[in-house]
């Protein structure tokens, strides 16, 4: 779990992040987290074609708990040689009504920070800016300050 602090407008906002890694025996933790979320990154293998099959029934799991929830599509390790073609990744995005797509690769660390902005501005504008019409999503995304803070584990005294 990792949290993140996002300034926008002289406001703070707290992001946290919850990784289920995609596997079978979690789907009853992720149940409980999605009751309570607003955003979601779906994030697949483009090296695994199984990891892209997944990916519907980890929509369904977080349509079944939660229908307001925003997500978007990330396919990693573009690095490397793909499986799952970009055409197949946004046909995904469109049929399930997800907000954007983004390829990234976390060992090159290529568009991590850019598709967190972007989860985070289509939150904010659904909820924060749901009464201004008024609002342009880049402007949004370029002024989110956000620090990655990890918990400092207790030491103990002993």
């Amino acid at each position: 779990m990792s949290a993140y602090y996002i300034k926008y407008k002289n406001k703070k906002y707290r992001l946290i992040l919850r990784n289920s890694s995609g596997q079978e025996r979690y789907k009853a933790l992720t149940k409980s987290f999605l009751r309570k979320t607003d955003g979601v990154l779906f994030i697949y293998d483009v090296t695994n074609k199984e990891s892209f099959k997944d990916l519907e029934s980890w929509y369904d799991l977080y349509k079944e708990e939660n229908e307001k929830v925003i997500g978007l599509l990330i396919g990693n390790k573009c690095d490397c040689e793909r499986q799952v073609e970009e055409e197949e990744a946004k046909k995904f995005v469109e049929e399930h009504e997800l907000k954007k797509y983004f390829e990234t690769s976390a060992k090159l660390d290529k568009k991590i920070k850019k598709a967190i902005s972007c989860l985070l501005a289509e939150i904010l504008k659904s909820k924060v800016l749901e009464n201004n019409s008024s609002y342009n999503l880049s402007s949004i995304e370029k002024s989110i300050l956000y620090e990655n803070k990890k918990r400092e584990k207790k030491k103990c005294d002993c």
